[in-house]
């Protein structure tokens, strides 16, 4: 029989609601090329009203040794477990996506640098490989309309974004 291995790569925040791990949330792990890539919240502090931050993990499947960045520019304080993260690669140019903290609300959207997930083992793991946080996935200004439940889809070697729109 074989047993699984677990890996803890920090504390679920304390908020009434669950912000990590429900059952309707999609793609907050992925695997690509023999890594692994996993977005989730955390907390630095015990208390429910302190503000969380986006974590993203990766590994190496054959080292099977995780390393964390966290993304502390934004800071995430709605209670609301609809506020999950969702991670997505792109297969053409390699560039990791996450969209996150939205239940009904602006679009909130970063990316990586441009052939990360195509070859990881060239680039040091850090918060510095992401750009800023994006309310617009053009260049028209910000997308005007509320969402709810991102989702990335794989489309050859272009990335797609799904999402509930509205209420």
């Amino acid at each position: 029989m074989i047993s699984p291995t677990v890996h803890d790569l920090g504390p679920d925040p304390n908020t009434k609601y669950r912000l990590n791990a429900w059952s309707y949330q999609q793609h907050t792990i992925t695997s690509f090329q023999g890594w692994q890539y996993a977005a989730f919240y955390r907390s630095d502090q015990p208390k429910p009203d302190h503000v969380r931050h986006v974590v993203l993990s990766r590994r190496c499947l054959i080292d099977d040794v995780w390393e964390s960045l966290e993304l502390r520019d934004y800071e995430q304080t709605a209670d609301d477990g609809h506020n999950t993260v969702s991670i997505g690669i792109c297969r053409g140019d390699g560039t990791l996506h996450i969209s996150f903290d939205h239940h009904c609300d602006q679009l909130r959207y970063r990316v990586s640098a441009k052939g990360l997930a195509l070859h990881p083992e060239e680039f040091s793991w850090s918060a510095s490989l992401f750009g800023p946080v994006l309310e617009s996935l053009g260049s028209n200004g910000p997308t005007p309309f509320p969402i709810t439940y991102p989702r990335f889809v794989s489309a050859g070697t272009e990335l797609l974004l799904e999402c509930r729109l509205g209420k």
